[in-house]
């Protein structure tokens, strides 16, 4: 359809040039039929007088005739070199047209063969930056994981040493309190026993300074108990405020870490353990870092695996000691993820 827009000029001048060639072919076809050479009227020699005058006219007549004979004949000769014409310049045309058409349908080969290319280019980059965005969220998600599990595993150990601590605290002046109550006990019995000696002697005198002693020593047991239990909440608070001091400046951190690698350092790896080896492992140890006991938490090991794992911790006791002594805990957490 744009082919023929783009040419339509020519293609009306190819149909009227068809058209003239089939009115000069139908032309010739009847004037072939029709025409023909009058036949020569036979003269008879008249005894007249103007016998010549009429040979003359005759032959006018006859030329007259041939006269019109050759002109129709150069006019069809005529018609015929025009249709001639007319029919190169048809073949011509359609040559033309021909090779327009051709170079048409050559061009939007190209044209397509350019968009599918540019098309093809296009889904490849667009796979490709999604591929890289996939890759890239997948190992910032994985970083994320990582992150939050060990802000997991820090603030759990916290909370553990922190319970360890209360309750240390809590026994501490359990039997600070007992040792008090006893001594008190002791030393009012102490009191009456000599008061009772002195009874007899000095009742009066005994009552009295027995109230005063009484009254002095309680006052004194009372101050010393305040003084006692201050002393201890103070340095329970220092003890806090070395121990938090220490984990935020990542003493902590090291302090497993240390852990970890002296462990790793001790282990053999068996064959059938698997390169992504990762296993949670609940440390007992004793003041001095002596391995008390050993339990599993999450972890992707076979028997044979846990096993080794197992000797490298009890080869690694006594374990490294923290920077703070206020970091040591009985029970750890360590995670031990050795590199492939």
């Amino acid at each position: 359809m744009k082919f023929i827009k783009e040419n339509w000029s020519a293609i009306l001048f190819t149909i009227l040039v068809h058209a003239v060639v089939l009115a000069l072919f139908a032309v010739n076809i009847n004037f072939n039929r029709t025409i023909t050479k009058p036949a020569k009227t036979p003269i008879v020699q008249a005894q007249v007088i103007n016998g010549a005058a009429i040979d003359a006219e005759v032959k006018r007549q006859e030329k007259l005739e041939q006269d019109k004979l050759d002109a129709e004949m150069k006019r069809q000769k005529d018609l015929e070199d025009k249709a001639l014409q007319a029919q190169k310049q048809r073949e011509a045309e359609e040559k033309r047209l021909a090779v327009l058409e051709e170079q048409r349908k050559k061009q939007e080969a190209e044209d397509k063969k350019r968009q599918q290319e540019l098309a093809e280019k296009e889904k490849q980059a667009k796979l490709e930056a999604q591929k890289k965005a996939d890759a890239e969220k997948k190992k910032l998600a994985e970083l994320e994981k990582k992150r939050k599990a060990e802000e997991t595993r820090l603030e759990n150990i916290k909370k553990e040493q922190a319970e360890t601590k209360k309750k240390a605290a809590e026994e501490e002046a359990k039997r600070l309190a007992a040792a008090a109550a006893k001594k008190k006990a002791e030393e009012e019995a102490k009191i009456k026993a000599e008061a009772e000696a002195k009874k007899k002697a000095e009742e009066l005198a005994a009552k009295k300074k027995k109230e005063a002693e009484a009254k002095r020593l309680a006052e004194e047991a009372e101050a010393k108990r305040l003084k006692a239990e201050q002393d201890r909440l103070l340095a329970e608070m220092a003890g806090e405020e070395n121990f938090n001091e220490a984990v935020n400046s990542g003493a902590m951190n090291r302090y497993i870490l240390a852990i970890s690698q002296t462990i790793e350092r001790n282990w053999r790896k068996p064959p059938s353990a698997p390169e992504n080896l990762k296993c949670i492992l609940n440390v007992k140890q004793l003041p001095g870092g002596d391995v008390a006991q050993l339990s599993f938490g999450t972890c992707n090991a076979d028997d044979v695996t846990k096993d080794s794992i197992e000797q490298a911790v009890f080869k690694a006791s006594p374990l490294p000691e923290p920077e703070d002594p206020s970091l040591f805990a009985r029970d750890l957490e360590v995670i031990f993820e050795p590199e492939s």
